[in-house]
């Protein structure tokens, strides 16, 4: 897996219809530049949670992914292939991250990996919270609390309740590299 900063001049936002880096490449996003761009979710809105420094993967869908959205591993020959997570309490190692952005199906793009981010979250979510993901009982692509602040999620952690700053939505901190 490639790891660095060799990046050309779009934004992180870009999606692409061919390989335009290898799938699995690695980019982090300094933590300046995670405050002044916020999140794709929404980018009129103010996402003052949002801190330090943020690690994207290159990949490719194989469903179409909406903004916000927990991505899992859908390929059992390309590790970097990724639909929606309909799964819940999906293992970290079978999850790719979370879409700040739309992509189409087949098409490459960016996900957050590591880091501050926006995701779809599901009721009861409450700030300090431990997350998994949600997508069987929930919606699609969505993370929830992990049985309570104290059980282990294999996500993150929320920031934020759910809908604090936007309806649907929770700033977290994931980790699923």
């Amino acid at each position: 897996m490639s790891y660095g900063n060799q990046f050309k001049s779009e934004p992180l936002s870009t999606t692409y219809t061919t390989e335009q880096y290898p799938v699995g490449t690695t980019f982090v996003q300094q933590a300046d530049e995670v405050a002044a761009n916020g999140s794709g979710v929404d980018t009129t809105l103010t996402w003052s949670l949002l801190k330090g420094d943020r690690t994207w993967i290159f990949i490719q869908t194989s469903g179409a992914v909406a903004v916000g959205e927990l991505l899992k591993r859908s390929s059992t020959t390309n590790p970097f292939v990724g639909v929606k997570d309909d799964a819940d309490g999906t293992t970290s190692a079978l999850l790719l991250g979370v879409a700040d952005h739309a992509i189409a199906s087949g098409e490459y793009g960016w996900v957050i990996a590591r880091g501050c981010c926006v995701a779809l979250g599901s009721a009861g979510v409450a700030a300090g919270h431990n997350l998994d993901s949600d997508g069987s009982t929930g919606t699609a692509g969505s993370v929830d609390t992990s049985a309570g602040v104290t059980a282990s999620g294999n996500l993150g952690k929320a920031l934020e309740a759910l809908s604090a700053t936007k309806t649907n939505y929770v700033q977290a901190y994931i980790t699923v590299l």
